[in-house]
């Protein structure tokens, strides 16, 4: 009887594996990055959804895939030292970097092209 369970419990586990979607063939690789002593950030998602990390420190990168056209922002809040960047990689990186001038709020936004 337990062999009959296994047997079945590990065929849902492969049908379930086979069946998720995985990133779109035309889709890039997003690299998220922010770097500081002492901060919070808020991301778009693949969903679209915004995700809001707190207390946070030294560093912290996120991985996503986004398709061409999609817009893309990071947003994070806290010490004066924050640095954000955004890592597009294809045939060439885009990189879109931004430094806190002081200021407690750092953001950054773009389109994946």
């Amino acid at each position: 009887m337990r062999l009959i369970a296994l047997i079945l419990i590990s065929s849902f586990v492969i049908m379930q594996a086979c069946t998720e979607e995985g990133p779109a063939a035309d889709s890039k690789k997003i690299t998220y990055r922010v770097s500081g002593t002492d901060f919070n950030m808020m991301y778009r998602d693949e969903d679209g959804h915004n995700k809001t990390i707190y207390n946070l420190d030294d560093v912290k990168k996120i991985f996503r895939h986004a398709s061409p056209g999609e817009p893309l922002y990071l947003l994070a809040w806290g010490s004066d030292d924050i640095v954000l960047t955004i890592r597009v990689e294809d045939e060439f990186d885009t990189l879109v970097r931004a430094k806190s001038g002081g200021t407690p709020l750092v953001f950054i936004d773009m389109t994946v092209k």
